[in-house]
């Protein structure tokens, strides 16, 4: 009998590349965000087990759902959090809306989940996963709501795998950096949007910023890492002895996550400008 493994967001290009990977290996249960989700997942991956609806805008929901679902695991090898969203645009003109779903998604979601698995983890001694990101540590412009709520989680994760260490439940983050996945694709089409509708004041204070980030998404799109990559590092967690606390994933991730560590913040400060202002440095093709 396979332990049995649980996907958050199995819908998405992480997640749905998790339970490719290793749904021949674990009993996998996944969650999707809409039921209409679930057929693209069993014929992506068809040794998975069960695949429920679970919306995490819906705190409520989560207890809900995963109680029973969770009632006689006994071998819950890990759970794999994989769900977020991700707003962008400058925080001057961001809306309070916006980043109370963005922490309700990625961080309060998050604690519930743990909450909720925290007993059968606390059984087989599992490991609970979480997808970070660069952005956890390091504030990029016109990201500042994503970076608020994934600073958020891994301060949190930090302060749950000290204390549930003496369990022998791991938790462990990863950190990636630009992925290829729809998530991205879907991106590219509503910057395009809300650039194209900015009021003369927005567009004025802000335009540069909207065409600069738009510009480095759709130059790094096509080279970006893949999201298996980072599928391979949950796996990679999930079976190592020692698992590390954290695992980067993609060269750019490295790269301004060890800048991160070396540097002073004015320096960042300096290098985040410059990553900003390579954006016109060429002509942009997709113009």
């Amino acid at each position: 009998m396979h332990a049995t493994l649980l996907v958050i967001g199995a819908a998405g290009g992480v997640g749905l590349e998790v339970v490719r990977l290793l749904s021949p290996v674990y009993r996998v249960l996944g969650t999707v965000r809409h039921e209409s989700q679930a057929a693209a997942v069993r014929e992506a991956a068809p040794a998975i087990a069960q695949v429920i609806a679970l919306d995490l805008s819906d705190n409520g929901q989560i207890s809900a759902r995963l109680d029973p679902l969770l009632h006689d695991v006994q071998d819950l090898k890990g759970v794999v959090v994989c769900a977020a969203v991700c707003p962008n645009g400058p925080l001057e003109t961001a809306a309070a809306p916006t980043l109370r779903q963005a922490l309700e998604v990625n961080v309060v979601s998050h604690l519930t989940i743990f909450q909720r698995c925290m007993p059968a983890l606390r059984r087989s001694q599992g490991r609970l996963i979480f997808i970070s990101s660069y952005s956890g540590q390091v504030g990029m412009p016109f990201t500042g709501l994503y970076v608020a709520s994934k600073f958020a989680l891994e301060g949190i994760a930090d302060v749950m795998r000290r204390e549930v260490a003496k369990f022998g439940v791991a938790v462990i983050l990863i950190q990636p950096g630009g992925l290829k996945t729809q998530m991205v694709a879907r991106q590219m089409a509503d910057l395009k949007a809300a650039a194209d509708t900015l009021g003369h004041d927005e567009k004025a204070l802000y335009g540069d910023l909207y065409r600069q980030f738009s510009r480095l998404v759709r130059r790094s799109f096509p080279t970006a890492t893949p999201a298996a990559e980072a599928a391979s590092a949950v796996a990679l967690a999930l079976r190592a002895r020692k698992p590390k606390t954290r695992y980067a994933v993609g060269a750019d991730a490295k790269h301004l996550l060890a800048l991160n560590a070396a540097r002073s913040d004015r320096a960042m400060d300096q290098i985040c400008q410059d990553i900003f202002a390579s954006a016109d440095a060429v002509e942009d093709p997709y113009s």
